[in-house]
């Protein structure tokens, strides 16, 4: 009978595996020109080489008010 930590994904090589994967992805995400793509799209970068106002539009927030729903509409939604 194998034991649990036998089954796939568990033994040490796979173990290594994941962990060079990951380690992998992780410098993808923290260098320098991913980046300064993620602070375009209003992240704030971690790397040290990227200055948090070195995008072109940073953070873009665009709030449009509305009227409230009427009396009749809340009490729908209440319903539901």
């Amino acid at each position: 009978m194998n034991s649990p930590r036998r089954r796939a994904g568990h033994t040490n090589q796979d173990r290594t595996r994941r962990w060079q994967s990951t380690n992998i992805f992780r410098q993808f995400l923290l260098s320098e020109p991913v980046q300064r793509r993620a602070v375009a799209h209003g992240l704030r970068p971690v790397h040290p080489g990227v200055d948090i106002d070195s995008a072109d539009k940073g953070i873009q927030i665009d709030v449009h008010a509305c009227e409230a729903p009427s009396p009749v509409v809340i009490e729908a939604l209440k319903a539901l």
